[in-house]
């Protein structure tokens, strides 16, 4: 097992939504880990992510815009460790901000709605992720890392539109992966 209890590394991810009007994306990401230590312990995830958003959204001729999703979630994980290898899966949860971006060319028609802390920062929708992280120890202080998930989310948002006020829901519930390296600092 890895020394040390926190750990930064680069990971690539990807976050693939249920819906099929939001876009899937593989990324580069740092990140900034707890080490796996045996038994239950606290977790926290940041599993933020944006996705374009289709034409199908507000039945406009191109894609609607982008939603992006920022959850703080606490939790508790479990973590077994035999060997060099740790599993621990782990539930979460927590509020989301949620913004949602109108396309350049579609802001003439279409206006998010709410007060000014909503449109600048974000609705707040409940977020829940479900997910599993196995570290595997190359050396004391280098280790393979890989996590897999999946984060429940549904904003809701009013749009200004040529025909009135109209609400949306978006459901921006996501598989998310990815694998990386991590190195332990203290």
């Amino acid at each position: 097992t890895m020394k040390g209890s926190v750990g930064v590394g680069l990971s690539i991810g990807r976050v693939q939504p249920a819906s099929d009007q939001l876009s899937g994306r593989t990324r580069v990401r740092p990140s900034l880990r707890r080490l796996p230590a045996q038994g239950f312990g606290a977790a926290l995830a940041f599993n933020w992510f944006d996705a374009e958003i289709d034409e199908t959204f507000a039945l406009t001729e191109g894609p609607f815009g982008r939603l992006v999703l920022r959850p703080v979630m606490v939790g508790i994980a479990y973590t077994a460790i035999r060997g060099r290898v740790a599993i621990s899966p782990s539930l979460v949860a927590g509020p989301a901000l949620a913004t949602l971006d109108v396309d350049d060319t579609l802001e003439d028609r279409f206006a998010v709605e709410g007060s000014g802390f909503e449109r600048l920062v974000g609705r707040v929708a409940a977020a829940v992720r479900v997910g599993v992280n196995g570290t595997y120890a190359l050396a004391p202080r280098l280790g393979l890392s890989a996590f897999g998930g999946y984060l429940w989310s549904r904003p809701s948002f009013m749009l200004a539109t040529p025909a009135g006020e109209a609400r949306r829901d978006i459901r921006a519930d996501a598989v998310m992966f990815d694998v990386g390296v991590v190195v332990s600092l203290f």
